[in-house]
């Protein structure tokens, strides 16, 4: 083998090294997304949208029974509005899955972090809500296109 050979080798060597790096970065990202999407963002989009149906409807009886299926201590004997109903037991589920809002972008934990502990409020809960899906929307749309990406390489 002659120098000339043993360089084009390094060089496709380096070249399939360089694919490989792209290709476990590409699998990490998917990873990364699978795991905020399951530990985080689904349950917390769920929780979500359990109050947001029932601010729609709140005498539906199955959305209130969903609302009222836990009752925060303090407030098992008080009546309540179907807003305060609705931001209680979101707080509530919400504390369940506290210890991954760090998979939260920097906006979605701000205001996460803000309706749990700041103002428990309608408008807090919205714009969480609001934030919730447009993250959710993003991952997805990002989970998609790297599986795509995937598929065709």
């Amino acid at each position: 083998m002659n120098s000339k050979e043993a360089i084009e080798q390094s060089k496709r060597a380096i070249e399939k090294s360089e694919e490989a790096i792209k290709q476990s970065k590409k699998e990490q990202q998917i990873r990364d997304i699978e795991k905020r999407l399951e530990l985080f963002y689904i349950p917390a989009e769920n929780i979500m949208k359990v109050a947001d149906e029932y601010m729609k409807n709140p005498h539906d009886t199955v959305n209130f029974l969903k609302m009222d299926d836990y009752k925060p201590r303090g407030y098992e004997n008080q009546s309540m509005s179907d807003e305060e109903r609705a931001v209680i037991s979101t707080v509530e589920k919400l504390k369940k899955i506290e210890q991954y809002r760090f998979l939260a972008t920097k906006e979605t934990c701000g205001l996460f972090t803000k309706h749990l502990y700041e103002e428990e409020n309608n408008e807090n809960r919205i714009a969480l809500s609001e934030s919730i899906e447009k993250d959710v929307n993003e991952y997805v749309k990002r989970l998609y296109e790297l599986k795509q990406e995937e598929l065709l390489s």
